[in-house]
């Protein structure tokens, strides 16, 4: 590996000197071209007339010689003949003279013509040389630098072809971990959506899971946690993962750890809005609603003067609860578990702290009515139609409530009525098993209504024997697979003395 850069260094110096070389022979070639000592044309043509001119003074000197003596004869014809044979001589010796004017101007119109063009000439041969003399030197310039250019980058990909060599191991592992998500992160998330109950404790070993899906997903995996990108399915079983890791923290009571993963969830869904259904935005919403609603619990478990402090904190928190509480409904309306916290609210935390007197008396009566119409309709839906019987108990505790604050017999009769509708545990047994539930806790409805304190600790307004009488009727004819009274012993038995002194 340490030799191939060694060579690649050697084939790039190798290749720049060649095209120095070769620039430089181009250069030479072009300079000795610009410099050509042959003969040009137009010298070629002075020196024809040079020596046409030449021949001519030769001639005209010839005739110049002294004319031949008049001849001393008298005879006529041989004076006509030296006369026509002087003017003959006279005429072409003119003729040459002339001819030899017309060359002379010849010769100075291209010994002009010949001056001005070499001046040209030579001015564009030295611009010429000028320019592939720069054109040389911007060349040799270009290309050292290109040639250090390249080795700086050379030396970077080396630098980077090691440090990949290096993380390899890294890169492996890093494959490894996502390929391990890709297949066990989804069968984690299934097998805790069918062990962990909204609201109640965790059975079994979900509860472990939702540690692991928790580690995965959002502690301590950086690959899941901060991707910047995602496919469709990854995006899916991140913000699975965050939906049942919150749901784990709540059962903790660790509402603000809960909050954050939400948190996480919802800004990551705003990324991947295909990536989940209607119905998991749906359980989102109505999980982080009641946060929402536990957070007031505690405020309002708090010390007074803590409440009277955090009053604003609790009216802005209900008026949350009741805004994801919509949201939820509006993902999907069939989805239990938003009913079911907003029932919650109203009959437990719909009076905020500043109200008192009578206002609050009648504001807790309305926030139990509208609890009970909404209790009344999730127990429509009939047992194991939905995941916990926890809305029949909250149903006959708000019936009570309202019977035993307003006094009226009417009231009342309601309550007994609608108690009377309840299943028995045969049938919440059955109900269970047609869902695939049964052998949950959750079949035994009637045991958990004895341990309710707000059922038995204390009637005001009820008469107490009536309603001690309607109980132990109801109790008999609703538990057909157990004997109601000896659990009733066991239960205060195990929870003595703090059942002690209740009705039933």
């Amino acid at each position: 590996m340490g030799n191939r850069p060694k060579a690649s260094r050697w084939i790039t110096g190798t290749s720049v000197v060649l095209a120095l070389l070769i620039i430089l022979c181009a250069m030479a070639i072009s300079l000795y071209l610009l410099v050509d000592p042959h003969a040009r044309p137009q010298e070629d043509q002075l020196r024809a007339l040079q020596r046409q001119i030449d021949d001519t003074n030769r001639r005209i000197l010839q005739f110049q010689q002294p004319a031949p003596p008049t001849p001393q004869s008298t005879d006529k014809e041989s004076v006509a003949a030296y006369e026509r044979d002087l003017k003959q001589h006279e005429l072409l010796l003119n003729e040459l003279r002339a001819e030899h004017g017309q060359i002379e101007e010849r010769i100075k119109y291209s010994s002009d013509l010949l001056k001005e063009a070499k001046e040209t000439e030579d001015r564009t041969r030295s611009a010429a040389a000028l320019f592939i003399g720069i054109f040389g030197a911007v060349a040799a310039v270009l290309l050292g630098q290109s040639y250090w250019q390249f080795r700086g980058w050379k030396e970077q990909a080396d630098e980077a072809l090691n440090n990949v060599e290096s993380v390899r191991p890294d890169i492996a592992l890093i494959s490894e971990t996502r390929e391990s998500l890709e297949n066990k992160l989804p069968k984690f998330i299934e097998e805790v959506q069918h062990e962990l109950m909204e609201l109640k404790g965790p059975t079994g070993p979900a509860l472990p899971k939702m540690h692991e899906i928790d580690h995965l997903a959002y502690l301590s995996n950086p690959e899941m946690r901060f991707k910047e990108s995602r496919t469709t399915k990854g995006a899916n079983q991140y913000l699975l993962a965050l939906i049942e890791a919150a749901r784990g923290h709540v059962l903790q009571k660790d509402y603000y750890g809960a909050d954050r993963r939400l948190h996480e969830f919802f800004r990551t869904m705003l990324q991947y809005q295909d990536s989940v259904t209607a119905y998991d935005k749906a359980k989102a919403h109505s999980l982080r609603a009641f946060i929402h609603y536990r957070l007031v619990v505690q405020i309002a478990s708090a010390p007074s003067w803590e409440r009277t402090l955090r009053s604003g904190d609790a009216d802005e928190l209900r008026q949350q609860v009741f805004a994801e509480i919509k949201k939820s409904q509006a993902c999907d309306k069939d989805w239990w578990h938003s009913y079911m916290v907003e029932a919650l609210v109203y009959s437990r935390q719909f009076v905020p702290e500043g109200v008192l007197g009578q206002h609050k008396a009648d504001m807790f009566l309305e926030g139990q009515r509208k609890a009970i119409v909404i209790y009344q309709k999730l127990t429509e839906r009939g047992a194991g139609r939905i995941p916990d019987m926890a809305p029949w108990q909250n149903l006959a505790c708000c019936l009570k409530r309202v019977a035993d604050i307003t006094g009226e017999k009417a009231s009342y009769d309601v309550f007994k009525e609608e108690l009377k509708k309840f299943p028995n545990d045969r049938q919440i047994r059955q109900g269970l098993m047609e869902v695939g539930r049964s052998g949950t806790e959750e079949e035994f409805l009637w045991q958990s209504m004895l341990q309710d304190e707000e059922l038995f600790a204390k009637v005001e307004k009820i008469n107490a024997d009536d309603y001690r009488k309607f109980w132990s009727e109801l109790l008999s004819e609703r538990v057909k697979l157990r004997d109601w009274q000896n659990d009733l012993k066991e239960i205060k038995k195990r929870a003595a003395p703090r059942m002690s002194d209740w009705i039933l």
